[in-house]
């Protein structure tokens, strides 16, 4: 019988661990392990951000949906791999042996490589994280409520269950010179995902558990 561990659990290591579960049966231990106990998925943090979503229509907590596959799940931060030991080793100390490791953590977020960065340290706002898209909302009804300067950077958010881009980005371009005085800048790309949103608006994707 082999090990299988999978260090993270958002949209890569979640089907991950269910298709090895697929693949390679019951007899095989399957492990995850994630820093988080729910799963969020990223795609929707956007519309998080502007209010069209809200946390439980976008999460969901783990560990009763991967024992149903009979998959263990430890929410613990991983805070070394031993590769030449086979093992990891969890923040509370804990060491977690494996055959075979898969790693799906994602990207580290660097905001502090970018002076005044950041929704935590900085003065930008951000959608990378469900967490930041409540605090991008936040700071999103402060601005109705004040409207003012406002600068928005950053390109089409993709979606990549449907393949393509969901416009969002675009869209929230649009809202926010509805409230800026000027002229808006958007590009060819932003406005192709707004009409795109506009076409697609009452579709969303649907998370298989």
């Amino acid at each position: 019988m082999a090990h299988i561990v999978i260090l993270g659990a958002s949209t890569g290591g979640l089907p991950a661990a269910y298709d090895a579960r697929d693949a390679l049966g019951s007899e095989h231990e399957i492990t995850v392990i994630n820093l988080s106990d729910h799963f969020s998925f990223v795609p929707s943090n956007p519309w998080v951000g502007v209010g069209w979503r809200s946390r439980k229509d976008t999460s969901f907590p783990l560990e009763p949906y991967l024992s149903k596959k009979g998959i263990k799940f430890i929410a613990q931060r991983c805070t070394e791999i031993k590769a030449d030991e086979n093992r990891l080793v969890l923040a509370d100390a804990e060491t977690i042996p494996y055959d075979y490791l898969i790693i799906a953590t994602g990207p580290e977020l660097a905001f502090d490589e970018v002076e005044g960065m950041g929704p935590d340290v900085g003065f930008t706002q951000s959608v990378c994280t469900l967490e930041h898209a409540e605090k991008a909302y936040d700071r999103w009804q402060a601005f109705i409520n004040e409207p003012g300067p406002v600068v928005v950077g950053g390109g089409v958010y993709r979606d990549s269950s449907r393949g393509g881009d969901s416009g969002c980005d675009g869209y929230a371009q649009d809202r926010l010179h509805d409230r800026v005085s000027g002229y808006p800048v958007l590009s060819q790309a932003s406005r192709a995902g707004t009409q795109q949103y506009r076409r697609h608006k009452k579709t969303r994707a649907d998370i298989v558990r």
